[in-house]
């Protein structure tokens, strides 16, 4: 039978979460963040990852627009719940609510999102550096084009002439 601090040891889980915050994010900002993390027991901290601007990013509020978003991956020791986390991120960095998100990294949503991003790069094919596809196209000049040329001519006028 395993004793109370192996079953203690083996329980020890690692608490992922994701910060999306919206706009300019400074080295400092991203220094006190981790210094803020470390009464949570920071386990590790990912380099922010910037997103290009996008109209409206999703899981913002409707009056965040045009802007780019900062995503960090963050894993803690200690249990500590995403709300807890934003109003941390907020008195920290001095930004208003609505350009901060903070989910589980497991969120179903967000899980959904990686998949669909994933799979779009997987259809994606560059075009860039490849060959045109062969294409078989009518003469626009010589001598059988300017036959075919008089002979539609003649047509219409008798078209034209059948309707005056």
């Amino acid at each position: 039978m395993k004793s109370f601090v192996e079953y203690l040891l083996e329980s020890n889980q690692p608490y992922e979460f994701r910060f999306k915050i919206a706009g300019e994010l400074s080295d400092d900002c991203i220094s006190r963040i981790e210094s803020k993390l470390d009464k949570h027991g920071l386990e590790s901290m990912s380099k922010p990852k910037r997103t290009p601007i996008q109209e409206q990013p999703a899981g913002f509020a409707q009056d965040i627009k045009n802007t780019e978003v900062n995503i960090i991956d963050v894993s803690t020791n200690y249990p500590t719940t995403p709300h807890q986390l934003l109003a941390m991120l907020t008195d920290t960095c001095g930004l208003p609510e609505s350009h901060i998100v903070v989910i589980n990294k497991n969120d179903p949503e967000e899980v959904a999102r990686e998949a669909a991003s994933k799979e779009k790069e997987s259809e994606y094919e560059p075009i860039m550096g490849t060959e045109y596809p062969e294409e078989k196209q009518d003469e626009v000049f010589g001598d059988k084009y300017n036959e075919n040329m008089l002979k539609e001519l003649e047509t219409r006028k008798f078209e034209i002439a059948k309707e005056k």
